[in-house]
């Protein structure tokens, strides 16, 4: 970890303040990640209760099982207010792979741009555009951490998409993700 700039406890503020930290192995954010090293840059200005808050995070490769992301970059700027919070994000990688030929060719050039809202223990995922090669969708959804749960939403097509011995599809579907509260 590196760091530069400063935190100024009695003016309770950050003096832009860069973080700089690279975890050798992803697993170490998520269970089950796997790939090269993730970097994770941030800097943080201003006074604790109403901070602006820029990130980056980059790394060549992540897997999780057979899903894997190829030059992903998150990156984002925002200010946090107390226990809210608003953070812009894009999210790009050069594919998405699934291991199926006749979609990862579709998932190429990936383009994410949303927003995430913070409000005391719940996030909000704003309906958020995704774009790539031969694929468009919107995400949305919302998780409270005090609970534990969270619900999401997938809309999304391939257009023209040729399998064999079927011909050529367009394909549409929703998903929609749902975990209820701890009880």
């Amino acid at each position: 970890v590196k760091a530069s700039g400063g935190i100024d406890l009695a003016a309770t503020r950050f003096d832009e303040l860069r973080v700089e930290a690279v975890i050798p192995q992803p697993g170490r954010l998520a269970p089950g990640l796997t790939g090269r090293p993730v970097t994770l840059r941030a800097r943080l200005a201003g006074p604790f209760q109403n901070a602006q808050l820029g990130y980056l995070l980059t790394t060549p490769d992540l897997r999780q099982g057979k899903i894997a992301l190829r030059d992903l970059r998150l990156s984002g700027e925002g200010r946090l207010a107390g226990g809210k919070g608003s953070f812009p994000i894009r999210l790009t990688a050069r594919s998405l792979a699934i291991r199926n030929r006749t979609i990862d060719d579709r998932l190429r050039n990936l383009v994410l741009d949303g927003r995430i809202e913070k409000d005391g223990n719940r996030l909000r995922i704003a309906p958020t555009a995704i774009r790539a090669s031969g694929f468009t969708g919107q995400l949305d959804g919302q998780a409270d951490s005090a609970s534990g749960s969270f619900a999401g939403n997938l809309r999304g097509g391939f257009n023209g998409l040729e399998f064999r011995g079927l011909g050529r599809l367009d394909l549409n579907a929703v998903l929609r993700l749902a975990k209820p509260a701890r009880g």
